[in-house]
C-alpha cells in the first residue's frame, strides 16, 4: 500500500466551515475505496453538477421511502 501526504488549501466562508470539510473530506476517504473516489472524481469533472443533480435525487420523496 501507497500512502501520499498532500497539502490541500480549503476554501471556506469561515474557520468552522473549513474544519467541517476537512472532517468530511476525511470520513469519505476513510469509507469509500480509492476506485470509488477516481470515479466519483472523474464525474465531477465531467459534470461539476453532478452533485447538486444527486442531491435533488435524493431528497426526492419517492427515493427516500426506498431506504
Amino acid at each position: 500500500m501507497f500512502q501520499h501526504r498532500i497539502e490541500l488549501t480549503i476554501n471556506a466562508i469561515s474557520d468552522d466551515q473549513a474544519k467541517k470539510v476537512k472532517e468530511a473530506l476525511s470520513v469519505i476517504v476513510a469509507s469509500i475505496s480509492a476506485t470509488d473516489i477516481i470515479w466519483v472524481g472523474d464525474k465531477i469533472k465531467e459534470d461539476p453538477n453532478v452533485i447538486k443533480k444527486v442531491i435533488k435525487i435524493s431528497n426526492n420523496k419517492f427515493v427516500k421511502n426506498l431506504f
